[in-house]
């Protein structure tokens, strides 16, 4: 690791470090962002590719561009349609990549609910937000999640927000993985798997670390 970089086990639990430098903090003072611009995905187990309004780095890359599943998550290196959450913890989720997973459970996209985008700010400090609007656990049409991931310019930050966790089963992330990991670098820093962990108005925010660990930098790809 860099000099003076505080760093923990390449998969870690909350609030870390993982072995990178993320860490997780006290997200309260963020606010929930309603985003507004529907990504037009109406399907189970599928997938949107959305362009980002800015470079943001996460486990040491610098992406454009990432992929938003119906199932809660988002890709950076894969496009993996998989319904069935992993934990994170002792290691990444095969299979699933460069990924940030608000609330990686099977939800179904087709009939109702919406995955939105919304752009907030001004350059050089704007968020992007991606919000699973009121979806649908895979059925149960009438047991339907609301949360967000805002994505910080210039700091790199991630922000889980929570605005609707109430279901009758699988509430509150009981049935659902919560966390980050960088698979080809074996680093992953979970908040939850299948445990009652996030409620309404929960926040949690997983601070990028000012410098790295120099093992985080070591997968770029052209």
């Amino acid at each position: 690791a860099t000099s003076g970089q505080q760093v923990g086990p390449p998969a870690t639990t909350c609030p870390g470090p993982d072995e990178y430098g993320y860490r997780c903090a006290n997200g309260d003072a963020a606010a929930y962002i309603d985003a507004g611009n529907d990504t037009m995905l109406y399907q189970d187990d599928g997938l949107v590719l959305l362009e980002l309004p800015f470079s943001f780095t996460f486990y040491g890359t610098q992406y454009d561009q990432l992929q938003a599943s119906s199932n809660g998550n988002l890709q950076f290196t894969t496009g993996n349609l998989s319904f069935g959450n992993e934990c994170l913890n002792p290691q990444p989720a095969a299979g699933m990549g460069d990924m940030i997973a608000p609330y990686w459970t099977d939800l179904d996209l087709t009939f109702s609910g919406a995955l939105e985008v919304e752009i907030v700010g001004q350059a050089p400090e704007r968020i992007y937000v991606i919000e699973w609007d009121d979806v649908p656990r895979y059925g149960a049409d009438d047991e339907r999640v609301t949360f967000a991931v805002q994505l910080f310019e210039g700091s790199n930050d991630i922000v889980f927000a929570y605005a609707d966790t109430r279901t009758l089963q699988g509430a509150s992330g009981s049935q659902a993985t919560i966390g980050l990991q960088s698979e080809v670098q074996g680093y992953a820093l979970q908040v939850s798997c299948n445990q009652f962990a996030v409620y309404d108005g929960s926040v949690v925010r997983f601070v990028h670390p000012d410098d790295p660990a120099e093992a985080g930098l070591r997968y770029n790809p052209e």
